[in-house]
């Protein structure tokens, strides 16, 4: 099987508050395997999404809608960035990837 390296690093850049330094920010995933990475990360979406939906006060029967919809979107943008697309051009294609 392949695997993912357990540690995902981000880089913020702090040339807009004056600063000319980097921050380098460390994400372990809990589990070292590709197709575990991305289950992992559709249940935080979906966590996030039934999160959002019970703040705004969405219908009872819309959750489950508001739930799958978060998986496929969020699972399509992190396939997409794995295989080395930009994260705007992601967002474009999943965003009409859900609208379709």
């Amino acid at each position: 099987m392949e695997s993912v390296a357990s540690t995902h690093r981000i880089r913020i850049s702090l040339e807009c508050l004056g600063y000319g330094t980097e921050i380098l920010i460390t994400h372990r995933t809990v589990c070292g395997n590709v197709n575990l990475y991305f289950l992992e990360m559709s249940a935080w979406l979906v966590m996030a999404a039934i999160g959002f939906a019970k703040l705004f006060n969405v219908p009872k029967g819309s959750l489950i809608l508001a739930a799958v919809l978060a998986a496929i979107r969020g699972s399509c943008k992190l396939v997409l960035m794995h295989f080395g697309l930009h994260i705007t051009l992601s967002t474009l294609i999943d965003a009409i990837v859900i609208v379709c």
